[in-house]
C-alpha cells in the first residue's frame, strides 16, 4: 500500500472516530440533562409529599374554622395535622370506583363466591341471637344485615389498611369534586375522636374513610352507631354486636320497612321505549303505562313507589323493579350494583340456612 492510499484511511478512519465522539458527546448531554430533570421532578415530588397538611392553605384554613370546637385547640389540630399528608393512591382509587368500571355479570361475582356465602351463613349462626333481636328492634331482615357486612368487610376480616383521617383529609382537600362531603366527613371524624376518646391518627378503614365492620363514614357512626352491649364504646372494629345493631339503626333510620320487597325481575313489553331511568322513583301504574310490569305483581297496587333498572348481564340486560328498600340500601353505597349484590347474598345465605336444617 503507498503513502497516499494510507493517507487516506487514515483520514477516513479519523472522520469516523469524531464523528462517534460528537455522537457520545450528545448522548452524555442528553443522558445529563434527563438526569437533571429527574432529579428535579424527584425533588419536586418529594417536597409535594413532604408537606403536611398543617403547611398547606387548605389545612390551615380547616384548622383555623375547627380550633375550639369538640375540645380541640388550634395548637392541637396544627400538630395533628403536621403529621398528614396527601396520599396519591387515595386519589387514584377515589377517582376509579368499581362500580362504574365493572359489568354487572362480573360485579356480582365478586360477592357471590363460596367463601363470602359459607362466611356469612357462619357469621349468622353465631350471631343469630343479636341479629334476630335486631330484627324485633328495627325490622331489618337478618340476613340483610349480615349480606350488608359480608359485602363491605367479609364479615369484619377487610376492614381497610388506610388511615382514616389520611383519607378524608387527602379527598377533602385535594379532590375538588367530592370536596365538600369529605370536608364534612373529616369535620365529623374528629367530632367523633373526642367523643369516642381515641388518637385521630390510629383508626384505619377504606381509602375513602369508611370504619369497621360497617364501613361507616364518620356521620353515620355520630347519628347510628349503638353501643349494644353498653360497655360505653360503639366498637365497629372488634365488636360485631355492636356492628349488627349499628347497620340494622342506620337502615331504619333511612326508611327500612319491616318485610318490604326489595326488587323483582321486571317485563317489558314492546311499548317500552327504552328511556325510563333508575332515579327518581315513580309508581307502578306509571312504569305499565310506560311498558314495564313486574313479572310476579304480588301484593302492589299502581300507586307503590318504584323504580325501574337494567344491569348488564353476560348475554343482554336485565331488566328488575326496585322498590322503597332497595332505594334503602342505595343509601349505604349510591350504586345500584350494590344494592342488587347485597339482595343476592342475603339470599344465597338465607337458602344455605333453610337447606341445612333450619327455619
Amino acid at each position: 500500500m503507498n503513502n497516499h492510499s494510507q493517507k487516506i484511511q487514515i483520514s477516513q478512519r479519523l472522520t469516523r472516530l469524531f464523528s462517534l465522539r460528537q455522537s457520545l458527546q450528545a448522548i452524555s448531554q442528553q443522558a445529563t440533562k434527563l438526569a437533571l430533570l429527574s432529579t428535579l421532578l424527584t425533588g419536586m415530588a418529594v417536597s409535594h409529599a413532604q408537606t403536611p397538611y398543617s403547611q398547606t392553605p387548605q389545612g390551615q384554613q380547616f384548622i383555623a374554622s375547627m380550633a375550639g370546637q369538640y375540645g380541640y385547640s388550634q395548637a392541637q389540630l396544627t400538630e395533628l395535622f403536621s403529621h398528614v399528608y396527601r396520599d396519591d393512591k387515595i386519589l387514584e382509587k377515589i377517582s376509579r370506583p368499581k362500580e362504574k368500571t365493572t359489568p354487572w355479570f362480573k360485579y356480582q361475582r365478586i360477592f357471590l363466591d363460596d367463601n363470602r356465602i359459607n362466611n356469612g351463613l357462619a357469621f349468622y349462626q353465631q350471631n343469630e341471637a343479636v341479629l334476630n333481636k335486631a330484627y324485633e328492634t328495627y325490622g331489618v331482615s337478618p340476613f340483610i344485615i349480615t349480606a350488608i357486612i359480608g359485602v363491605e368487610t367479609r364479615y369484619g376480616k377487610v376492614m381497610g389498611k388506610d388511615k382514616v383521617l389520611t383519607a378524608l383529609a387527602t379527598i377533602g382537600f385535594d379532590y375538588p369534586k367530592r370536596a365538600d362531603f369529605f370536608m364534612s366527613e373529616l369535620q365529623a371524624f374528629l367530632q367523633m375522636a373526642a367523643q369516642e376518646k381515641f388518637n385521630p391518627m390510629s383508626p384505619k378503614g377504606s381509602y375513602a374513610g369508611a370504619m369497621g365492620m360497617a364501613q361507616f363514614m364518620p356521620s353515620s357512626f355520630l347519628k347510628y352507631a349503638v353501643d349494644y352491649d353498653g360497655d360505653g364504646k360503639r366498637d365497629l372494629w372488634s365488636n360485631p354486636h355492636d356492628a349488627i345493631f349499628s347497620v340494622a339503626n342506620y337502615l331504619k333510620g333511612h326508611g327500612w320497612e319491616r318485610d318490604g320487597e326489595i326488587c323483582s325481575e321486571a317485563k317489558p313489553n314492546d311499548a317500552y321505549n327504552g328511556t325510563v331511568s333508575h332515579y327518581p322513583f315513580t309508581t307502578l301504574g306509571e312504569l305499565r303505562k310506560q311498558g314495564i310490569s313486574a313479572v310476579k305483581d304480588g301484593a302492589f297496587t299502581d300507586d307503590t313507589w318504584a323504580g325501574y333498572l337494567e344491569l348488564d348481564g353476560e348475554d343482554g340486560y336485565l331488566p328488575f323493579i326496585t322498590y322503597d328498600n332497595f332505594a334503602v340500601i342505595t343509601t349505604y353505597n349510591t350504586s345500584p350494583m350494590y344494592a342488587m349484590a347485597v339482595k343476592n347474598l342475603a339470599e344465597r345465605i338465607e337458602e344455605q340456612w333453610v337447606m341445612r336444617g333450619h327455619q
